[in-house]
């Protein structure tokens, strides 16, 4: 069974598929699970407005039956992204990271939650960007 929910922003879909949790598949392709802990799937998702993203993730949350909250797989992505070292997704990120704490009071992160972020491969700008937001 696969439900598309709505566009990643690319022409892949995220959706519900066969188990709970997030799926994405594009058109002519087998939808796939995404893993959270690696959500290298949903990094097409930091191209597009965060507060877009999340309403869409919020709206259609229960139907996921996912543990946490939509803010926190959007974090999860955004770190993820960090992680990879890619100045490309690493930027993208980081707005998303520096957008998420613009509108919260409680950290978005901390240094200690994202120990193996890769600073040595990141772009000055985005190292700074880091150091900010990471403290």
């Amino acid at each position: 069974m696969w439900k598309p929910l709505f566009d990643r922003g690319d022409g892949t879909f995220v959706g519900l598929g066969s188990a709970s949790g997030l799926w994405v598949g594009g058109p002519g392709g087998e939808p796939k699970p995404v893993d959270l802990a690696n959500p290298v799937f949903l990094w097409a998702l930091l191209e597009r407005p965060i507060e877009d993203v999340h309403g869409q993730l919020d709206e259609h949350w229960e139907e996921f039956r996912l543990a946490g909250s939509p803010t926190g797989v959007l974090r999860d992505v955004a770190v993820s992204a960090v992680r990879s070292g890619r100045d490309y997704w690493v930027t993208l990120g980081i707005t998303w990271l520096e957008q998420m704490l613009s509108r919260d009071t409680e950290p978005v992160l901390r240094r200690q939650d994202v120990p193996d972020c890769k600073t040595d491969q990141m772009s000055q700008r985005n190292r700074h960007r880091w150091n900010r937001l990471a403290g």
